[in-house]
């Protein structure tokens, strides 16, 4: 993969607007309830980008906000990069690295890969930080699965791989972030000092969560990047097939919703309706979604990106009502009916 710019060549500025909504195949009526609804809901922001420009836009643009566990596809994006360039391999045990715990781990932990760890698969279950009391709660008896045999949406394996990419390549993942992902694609309001820290849990110390804000345009702009097979203005920014393969139905997930289905490497993955629902959210749609109302998904069918945000303290304090996959469906569903027939139906 060549090397990135730090700084792109081209010139930066805002997002493009739309003129007309109904141009890209909205109805504007439908984005303005579809609006309404993300602000009775307490969201901080709203917007959707179609063909590259924004088709609406609400709340607090620019303003860094926690991601919560958006910050997991963020990681995606940063490992492809390291695999492209050689300094990890998927199949790359967890061992080579040095990866232990203060409660050792056994030798069959240790043999799970880096991509056990991208697919939620690793086979360790240790308290680990940023937990919530779902984890802690429906975390499987130590050793109960060899790493790779079972899925569990796990936070040591997204901590540990934030600490297998600085090892592996010798650098700080928030710097990493800025120089390999955020300059590149023209983020307006991302600060590596301001905008980054470290969560760590008292009787977990060894590996720390990985935290950023980010303000929604940013957030949008890395959905973008992923829409447009990990390109920005000519620039390769992820690889494309990384992008591909990191955006499959690796894993059923047993979430009870289509948006969050299946999982890939550390996105959410759409699958099939059975229910049948109107209008249904497109095949190859995949989603970053962190609690407490950060959510974000990728419809390539409709070469859309749909996001809301809200502005929650580290404690989830002020979120707005998207902060389950239902509810993100929901509104999902809300949003696309807002789609104009495709011409000649």
């Amino acid at each position: 993969m060549p090397s990135i710019a730090a700084k792109p060549a081209h010139s930066c500025g805002d997002l493009p607007i739309a003129r007309n909504a109904a141009t890209l195949g909205w109805n504007a009526a439908g984005l303005q309830r579809a609006r309404d609804e993300a602000r009775k809901g307490g969201a901080a922001a709203f917007m959707v980008v179609t063909g590259g420009k924004v088709v609406i836009a609400d709340g607090a643009l620019a303003k860094p906000m926690l991601i919560a566990s958006v910050r997991k596809s963020i990681m995606s994006a940063l490992i492809g990069q390291a695999i492209a360039e050689g300094k990890l391999a998927r199949t790359d045990p967890i061992a080579k690295f040095g990866i232990n715990e203060d409660s050792p781990l056994s030798d069959a932990e240790r043999s799970a890969t880096v991509r056990d760890l991208l697919m939620a698969r690793s086979g360790v279950y240790l308290p680990t930080a940023a937990e919530t009391a779902a984890m802690r709660a429906n975390r499987p008896a130590r050793g109960s699965h060899a790493p790779g045999s079972f899925w569990f949406y796990n936070n040591w394996d997204f901590n540990v791989l934030g600490n297998l990419y600085e090892r592996a390549t010798a650098k700080g993942d928030f710097i990493a972030f800025q120089r390999r992902i955020a300059e590149p694609i023209c983020m307006q309001d991302f600060d590596a000092y301001e905008n980054t820290w470290y969560s760590y849990n008292q009787g977990a110390p060894r590996f720390p969560a990985y935290h950023m804000a980010l303000s929604p345009r940013d957030l949008m702009r890395f959905g973008m990047l992923y829409l447009q097979k990990g390109r920005w203005a000519g620039q390769q920014v992820v690889p494309e097939a990384w992008v591909a393969e990191t955006t499959q139905p690796l894993s059923m997930t047993e979430a009870g919703v289509p948006v969050h289905g299946a999982y890939g490497y550390l996105w959410w993955i759409t699958t099939p309706d059975p229910s049948g629902i109107a209008p249904a959210i497109p095949p190859g749609s995949f989603t970053a979604s962190g609690s407490g109302g950060q959510e974000m998904t990728v419809i390539p069918a409709l070469d859309t990106v749909i996001l809301v945000r809200a502005d929650t303290t580290p404690d989830q304090k002020g979120a707005s009502i998207f902060k389950s996959a239902a509810e993100w469906q929901k509104f999902l569903q809300l949003t696309l009916a807002a789609r104009l027939p495709a011409k000649g139906n």
